[in-house]
């Protein structure tokens, strides 16, 4: 899913059948930090070994970075300077590296992690509450973004697509992709409630996510139609 998105693997004629399948696909990364959290709420924490892993994806990412950039300068015909090399294999290059934005935002997600595994094992309603504060300041706000610029489309008012920060400075979660901490949350409360979750008939369990994935894919589809008409 995540190569067909980025690659553009899939070009159609019909852009509202190509924009569609995007809705479908655009799931892969939240899903990507929603299984981390799941399979590490569900182990034990080793603080000098979660310390190494963290350390070794830093230096990892950095090693693939500058092989991005390394190859790139070749293909593109583009050659940087010491410092512009060092400075872009760090902080990225859009169409570049930006792709590796990912690995950054599952190290921050790791560096919270001992925190967060020890409130999800000595007072679960900590990490509960945590979870609430974190899903409303981060999906919160986006959600409200679109509820608002989908009232101002249907009043027929001008819209400024933008994803303004409706908390101000009592948001730390803004413009840092706070979200993929929230999906790696979500992951330890599907952990949480895996026993009920396995005792609903497979076939029921499929169904409901099917429903899901639909009534999500529509909705998103259909946002994506009100700011294409809007922003003509």
């Amino acid at each position: 899913m995540v190569i067909v998105y980025h690659g553009s693997l899939f070009s159609y004629n019909f852009n509202y059948l190509h924009y569609f399948f995007c809705t479908i696909l655009s799931t892969c990364v939240p899903l990507f930090f929603f299984a981390n959290g799941y399979l590490l709420f569900s182990k034990k924490i080793d603080l000098k070994r979660h310390f190494s892993k963290v350390i070794r994806l830093i230096i990892l990412t950095t090693i693939w970075s500058t092989v991005t950039i390394f190859i790139l300068m070749f293909i593109k015909q583009e050659f940087f300077g010491i410092k512009d090399f060092l400075q872009d294999v760090w902080y990225r290059k859009m169409q570049w590296n930006e792709h590796l934005w990912f690995m950054g935002s599952l190290v921050t997600a790791y560096i919270f992690f001992p925190l967060l595994k020890n409130a999800f094992d000595t007072n679960r309603k900590v990490f509960f509450y945590f979870f609430i504060i974190i899903i409303f300041l981060t999906i919160g706000n986006t959600l409200l973004n679109h509820v608002l610029d989908t009232t101002r489309f249907f009043v027929g008012a001008p819209i400024n697509i933008n994803n303004k920060n409706y908390f101000n400075m009592y948001n730390p979660f803004f413009n840092n992709r706070g979200w993929a901490l929230t999906y790696f949350c979500l992951g330890g409360i599907a952990y949480h409630f895996k026993d009920k979750i396995v005792k609903i008939p497979q076939k029921t369990r499929n169904l409901l996510s099917i429903i899901g994935i639909l009534i999500s894919c529509v909705g998103l589809f259909g946002l994506g139609l009100i700011y294409s008409i809007s922003s003509h």
